[in-house]
């Protein structure tokens, strides 16, 4: 006997095989999102450090380990692009970078707005650098580290403010 549309087990096949709406449920999702919200917030900072510390000239021993900071973008980038697109559904289809902050503070999407053009700026910077020395054995390691330091506190900050966002929002209504 095959299920009708209101067996509850069809009910559950069709819930797991449709993660995007799973998405949607708030309660579960929000207690997944807090520690990927945890890791942008430490990944923020260990690149704020990191960037400070090239700023300031110092070469970090172990300085090719920050390379490290590159691979936890991708663990806070899965669910942060996950959120962003099952929120640019609910817009239907068109993303909107207000909608996914919708649940920031409004001192928060600032900041990242400065974040989004200093990054910009350092990577201007960057660029300067590494044609200022054409061969790379003579490219002051403070300067490479500096500029992807720069960029890994761009995207650690965005991870965390469209996760933050997305756990802090108000559920839209269905029409």
């Amino acid at each position: 006997m095959a299920c009708q549309p209101s067996c509850p087990d069809a009910n559950i096949a069709t819930a797991a095989l449709d993660i995007p709406s799973a998405l949607g449920s708030f309660g579960w999702v929000k207690s997944v999102l807090y520690p990927f919200l945890v890791l942008a917030v430490c990944g923020f900072v260990a690149s704020v450090a990191v960037h400070m510390l090239a700023l300031a000239g110092i070469v970090l021993p172990g300085a090719r380990l920050v390379w490290v900071l590159h691979l936890g973008i991708f663990a806070v980038w899965l669910p942060a692009v996950l959120v962003a697109n099952r929120l640019t559904r609910e817009n239907g289809g068109r993303f909107s970078l207000k909608l996914v902050l919708s649940g920031c503070p409004l001192w928060m999407v600032r900041a990242l707005y400065i974040l989004f053009a200093y990054a910009a700026l350092n990577f201007a910077f960057l660029l300067i650098a590494m044609n200022s020395h054409p061969d790379p054995r003579d490219r002051p390691l403070t300067s490479v580290v500096r500029g992807y330091s720069g960029h890994c506190m761009m995207f650690y900050g965005a991870a965390f403010a469209i996760l933050y966002s997305y756990t802090h929002r108000k559920p839209s209504r269905a029409p």
